[in-house]
């Protein structure tokens, strides 16, 4: 089970040409949830403009996320 804070990578496969892509998430919750093993993730995307000033947006750097770019949760 993964741990809080740790990125996850995942190949995407649904979608327009998605394959071979992959896909970072930040672990948030790895807690037992309702008698579930469950992990709560969000998705990280590459900062930019567009996310500037929204209170929900959390800013990571491309070492913390693992990657060059900094990225967005």
């Amino acid at each position: 089970m993964a741990s809080r804070g740790d990125v996850l990578v995942a190949r995407k496969r649904l979608g327009f040409g998605a394959e071979g892509k992959r896909e970072h998430f930040v672990v948030v919750q790895a807690d037992l949830v309702a008698t579930l093993d469950t992990a709560l993730v969000l998705p990280l995307d590459e900062d930019g403009p567009s996310y500037r000033g929204h209170d929900l947006a959390v800013p990571l750097s491309g070492r913390e996320a693992g990657m060059r770019a900094p990225q967005v949760a």
